[in-house]
């Protein structure tokens, strides 16, 4: 009840009477599709609330978002483009302030650990590396990794969030993220936060080698 008092709060204070919003069914409309969503773009946003019977423009939904992000409810992410047209018109990652909102507010069951676990990675590392740009990143066949991390020198730091490693399946997904991204921007090293796998091994795929960290994320939470 708390939680929800608080949202209720900061949706009303900070966002539809600091902008003056008259539809509001728009507004929590569009963030129930954040709340489910890991990804956006304006265009499916738009689709979707029009799906809906909402007679909204897509600049607006744009500025429904740039209002919730301002608020500091949820922060988005880019994917990593060297072309900054690239970054501004591709899908964007969705992270919520506090796990609790995806928890209570998100209404299907059974809410995956991993993205509970990955939330707390990125604000972790929004405030552990202020300097540092952080982005999402894909290889050509939209293998993804969650994080990565280019610093003032331009060093560059992959970081890939999985909550279980047991079937080898994941990891070898997790893995092969790690490898084609890191083929495409010459990395030789891939790090995956877990709940509790713990290790390193070499992996090869298509001629590209990686060495690969497997750490807790309780430990890189208390290390970094």
């Amino acid at each position: 009840e708390i939680i929800l008092n608080y949202y209720n709060t900061l949706i009303r204070r900070d966002i539809i009477e600091k902008y003056k919003i008259r539809n509001e069914m728009v507004l929590k409309d569009l963030i129930k599709l954040l709340l489910n969503a890991t990804h956006y773009t304006g265009s499916k946003l738009f689709r979707t609330l029009k799906s809906l019977d909402h007679d909204v423009g897509k600049a607006t939904i744009l500025k429904y978002v740039s209002y919730i992000t301002g608020s500091f409810f949820m922060n988005e992410l880019p994917e990593f483009s060297t072309k900054l047209k690239n970054q501004l018109q591709r899908e964007r990652k969705i992270y919520f302030v506090d796990n609790a909102f995806i928890i209570l507010l998100n209404p299907r069951t059974g809410h995956k650990e991993g993205r509970l676990l990955e939330n707390m990675v990125f604000y972790h590392l929004k405030r552990k590396y202020k300097h540092a740009d952080i982005y999402y990143c894909r290889a050509e066949k939209a293998e993804e990794v969650d994080f990565l991390l280019i610093d003032q020198s331009e060093s560059k730091r992959m970081i890939q969030v999985s909550y279980n490693l047991d079937r080898l399946v994941t990891k070898e997904r997790e893995i092969r993220a790690l490898i084609k991204v890191g083929g495409k921007l010459g990395l030789e090293h891939g790090e995956i936060l877990t709940f509790d796998t713990e290790g390193k091994e070499k992996a090869n795929w298509f001629g590209h080698t990686i060495q690969v960290t497997m750490t807790p994320a309780w430990k890189f939470f208390m290390n970094e």
